[in-house]
């Protein structure tokens, strides 16, 4: 059985003698929003939950796949949306957050660092005379 979404998801469009069935997709609100830093030893976390304004900030260390499975435990029944860095140990992250129900989106490290800007140092050096 293949699904079509539901009636008001879907549009029916003449072109020429052929309907071309048009599915547009609605928003889901989404309730926490998320983003994920991986590192060896720990795993750094920013979540917004949009409905409160609550913000959390912290850490799970170690980062291993028993301690992320039960802090996202605390998220059950939520809708939540979760960005991961790819890099070391994402695929059990994603595993874990899947299990979860939670939506994990994969992002290349070196994207994300292109996409804060250009890195602004303070002048350090003394011109020599």
């Amino acid at each position: 059985m293949t699904c079509g979404g539901t009636p008001s998801a879907r549009k029916h469009r003449s072109c020429g003698n052929q309907t071309v069935v048009l599915r547009v997709l609605e928003e889901v609100p989404v309730a926490i929003v998320g983003g994920l830093d991986l590192h060896r030893r720990q795993i750094t976390f920013d979540v917004l939950d949009t409905v409160s304004g609550e913000i959390l900030r912290g850490r799970i260390s170690p980062a291993d796949r028993r301690l992320f499975a039960s802090w996202l435990c605390q998220f059950a029944g939520e809708h939540m949306e979760l960005a991961v860095e790819g890099c070391t140990g994402w695929r059990f992250v994603v595993e874990e957050c899947r299990a979860a129900g939670v939506t994990a989106h994969l992002a290349e490290p070196a994207d994300v660092a292109g996409l804060r800007g250009r890195r602004r140092h303070p002048k350090t050096t003394i011109p020599l005379s």
